[in-house]
C-alpha cells in the first residue's frame, strides 16, 4: 500500500464515521456519566476495548483516588512494538472533557472500520492502542501494564485552552507524524525539545478534523506499512532533514559558548539517535539493526552533501569557542554545590508510583522522559548534563543545577561503576575521530566530545597495507598531550573494533587509561596503541589525514588542530576529505 494511500483511508473512514453528539454535560453532570455513555456507544460499535477502574494514588499520598480508563485495542501477538495513541481527559474542565471523549470515540470508530480488512493481501504487521483515561491535570498514570518505555511508540493527544488539538511525538515516529500534517489542511508540525521530537498542531474550524486524520494516517501507517511504507516515509525525510537540521544548529543555544562545526556535529548525533526505534518496528535480530545503521549513514551523508566539510575550517587560535573549554563541571554555582560528585555514574531511584509517567514536579514531560532513560547507571553525571544541553537546549549551568537539584533531593543516586557494565568509554585519536568512518564499524555510540590524554604524544609508528601509510600511534612523552574524541559504546561491539584496529594480527593493542573530558577524569577508558613502534613517524596517506582532520574539525581546540596540521605538513601529507 502506497503511503499516501494510507491518509486516503484516514480520510475516507472519518467521513463514515458518526458524528453524533451523545455528551451532555449540561446541568452538573460529572464526567463519569459521559465517560460510561462512551462505553455503551463502544460495545453498540463492536469496537475491541476493556474498561479499567484502577486506584491510584496521585499525588494526596493519603487516599487512593479511583482512575478510568479505556483501551481500544487491536494486538497482534508477534508484534515488536506497539502505537499509543492517549489522551488524559481533565476532569476538571467539561467543556474539554466532552470534546476529548467525541473525538477519541470518532477516531477509534473509524479506525475500527478498516482496523481487520478484508482485503487478504493488506496484512496487519504490529499493534494498535487508543487510551482514553479520566485524569488530574498534571501526570496520567496508567494501570499496570499498560506502561513499556523500552517497546511502545506513543503519541500522546492534548486539547489546548486556545482549542484545536496538538499530537506529540518522537522517535521513528516523528517523521511518520511530520510526513502526514505536511499533506493536511489545518495541520502544521513543529519540531520541539528534545531533539527529534515533533508537535502537530492542528487550529482553525476543521482542526479536530485535521487532528484527526493526521494521526489514523500514522495509526494505519503503523499497522499495515511494510519495508516499502518504511523507505517512502525516510526517504522523504532524508529530503528534509539537511534544512531541519541547519535550522536547529543555527538556533542551538550552545553555539554562544561552541564552535558552530562542534554544535552541529552534537545536533546531527542526537538525531540519529531518534532513528534506532525504527528497529523494534522492522523486527528482532541484527538484519533489523543493520537496516536503521543503513538509515543513519543515508541521513549523515545526505547532511554532508548539504554541508560539505573542508580543510581548514577549525576557527582561528585563541578562539573563545572551544568545544572542550566551553563546559566545565561542576561550574561555579557555589560551595553549597561542592559536594555533587563529577565522575560517579547515576540512577534514578524510582517512580512516585509504579506506572506512573515519568513524572518529576517542574518539569516537562519530555525532559522528565529523558531523564528516566538516561539515569540507567550507564552515564556520569556530566554525560547527562551534556545531553540535557545538547538535546533540550539548557545552559551548561542550568543543566548542572538541575541534576544537583534532582541529587539532593533523592530522584539521583551516584554510583561506583557496575561490575558488568553495558557499556564502555572509548577515546580516539586517530581515524575514528571521523564520525561517518567511525560508524561503518560502531554504528550507534554517543558522542561526548573532546577529551585530553597527557603524558602521551601524537605519532605515525605502523606502516598499514589498507590505509596505504603510517596510522596513528600515542607515544609516551613526559609533558606531551594528545587530543581526541570521546565515545561512550556498547561491550557487545569491542569485537568488532578490535578488528577495525588489527588486534588479532599483533598490530594494535588495547590500552586502558584516563583521560580528562567536561572539566571531568574518566577512568577507565579504551584506547588502542601499536604494538611494534617504527623509530620515526611514517607519513600517512594523504586520505588518512583527512578522516582525522574531519574528526577533528570543530571538535578539537584550534591549538591542538592547529600543530596536528603542522606536523602532517612537515611530513609532506596533503589531507583530503574522503566523503
Amino acid at each position: 500500500m502506497c503511503t499516501l494511500d494510507f491518509l486516503a483511508h484516514a480520510v475516507s473512514s472519518l467521513a463514515q464515521a458518526q458524528h453524533e453528539e451523545v455528551f451532555s454535560l449540561e446541568g452538573g453532570a460529572p464526567v463519569s456519566e459521559a465517560f460510561c455513555q462512551l462505553v455503551d456507544r463502544c460495545r453498540e460499535r463492536s469496537l475491541p476495548i476493556r474498561k479499567t477502574v484502577w486506584a491510584g494514588g496521585g499525588f494526596r499520598r493519603d487516599r487512593a483516588v479511583p482512575r478510568l480508563w479505556l483501551e481500544a485495542r487491536w494486538l497482534l501477538p508477534a508484534s515488536f512494538s506497539d502505537l499509543i495513541a492517549s489522551i488524559s481527559v481533565p476532569f476538571h474542565t467539561r467543556r474539554t472533557a466532552a470534546l476529548g471523549l467525541r473525538w477519541w470515540l470518532k477516531v477509534a470508530s473509524a479506525f475500527h472500520r478498516i482496523a481487520r480488512p478484508k482485503d487478504p493481501g493488506a496484512r496487519p504487521r504490529r499493534s494498535v492502542r487508543f487510551l482514553l483515561g479520566e485524569e488530574e491535570p498534571i501526570s496520567p498514570r496508567f494501570p499496570p501494564g499498560w506502561y513499556n518505555l523500552s517497546h511502545a511508540q506513543r503519541v500522546e493527544v492534548s486539547f489546548p485552552k486556545e482549542g484545536g488539538v496538538h499530537l506529540e511525538t518522537g522517535g521513528i515516529l516523528a517523521p511518520v507524524l511530520a510526513f502526514f500534517a505536511q499533506r493536511t489542511a489545518d495541520a502544521k508540525a513543529q519540531w520541539v525539545p528534545p531533539l527529534g521530537r515533533v508537535r502537530v498542531a492542528c487550529a482553525g474550524s476543521r482542526g479536530e478534523l485535521a487532528a484527526a486524520e493526521v494521526l489514523l494516517a500514522a495509526a494505519l501507517w503503523w499497522r499495515f506499512a511494510g519495508i516499502d511504507g518504511v523507505v517512502a516515509i525516510l526517504g522523504w525525510f532524508l529530503h528534509s532533514a539537511p534544512g531541519l537540521l541547519r535550522k536547529k544548529s543555527e538556533a542551538h543555544p550552545l553555539t554562544d559558548v561552541l564552535a558552530k562545526e562542534a554544535v552541529e556535529s552534537m545536533v546531527v548525533e542526537a538525531f540519529l539517535q531518534g532513528l534506532w526505534p525504527l528497529a523494534s518496528l522492522l523486527g528482532a535480530g541484527a538484519d533489523a539493526e543493520e537496516e536503521v545503521a543503513g538509515w543513519c549513514r543515508e541521513l549523515e551523508a545526505a547532511w554532508r552533501q548539504v554541508n560539505p566539510p573542508a580543510i581548514g575550517r577549525f576557527g582561528e587560535i585563541g578562539d573563545r569557542l572551544r568545544a572542550g573549554g566551553a563546559w566545565r563541571w561542576p561550574p561555579p554555582l557555589g560551595e553549597r554545590r561542592s559536594f555533587l560528585p563529577n565522575a560517579y555514574y547515576v540512577a534514578m531511584t524510582s517512580r512516585e508510583q509504579p506506572c506512573a509517567w515519568p513524572r518529576l514536579a517542574g518539569l516537562s514531560r519530555g525532559l522528565s522522559e529523558r531523564l528516566f532513560a538516561l539515569a540507567d547507571g550507564e552515564r556520569t553525571l556530566a554525560e547527562m548534563a551534556l545531553r540535557l544541553s545538547v538535546e533540550f537546549g539548557l545552559e551548561w549551568e542550568s543543566a548542572v543545577e538541575l541534576l544537583w537539584r534532582l541529587t539532593r533531593d533523592g530522584k539521583l543516586v551516584p554510583l561506583q561503576r557496575r561490575l558488568r557494565p553495558r557499556t564502555l568509554l572509548y577515546f580516539s585519536y586517530g581515524s575514528c575521530m571521523s564520525r561517518p568512518s567511525f560508524r561503518e564499524t560502531i554504528p550507534k555510540f554517543e558522542l561526548i566530545g573532546e577529551a585530553v590524554l597527557k603524558g602521551y604524544r601524537l605519532g605515525f609508528t605502523h606502516r598499514s597495507a589498507v590505509r596505504g601509510g603510517g596510522v596513528a600511534d600515542i607515544v609516551p612523552e613526559q609533558g606531551g598531550e594528545v587530543r581526541g574524541i570521546l565515545y561512550r559504546i556498547s561491550r557487545a561491539h569491542l569485537p568488532e573494533l578490535d578488528e577495525r584496529e588489527g588486534v588479532s594480527l599483533g598490530h594494535y593493542q588495547r590500552e586502558w587509561v584516563n583521560v580528562e573530558a567536561l572539566g571531568v577524569r574518566f577512568e577507565p577508558v579504551l584506547t588502542y596503541t601499536v604494538v611494534n613502534k617504527a623509530p620515526k613517524d611514517i607519513r600517512p596517506s594523504d586520505e588518512y589525514a583527512g578522516l582525522i582532520l574531519d574528526g577533528a574539525r570543530g571538535l578539537l581546540s584550534p591549538e591542538y588542530v592547529a600543530c596536528l596540521e603542522a606536523s602532517l605538513e612537515r611530513l609532506g601529507v596533503e589531507p583530503e576529505i574522503p566523503f
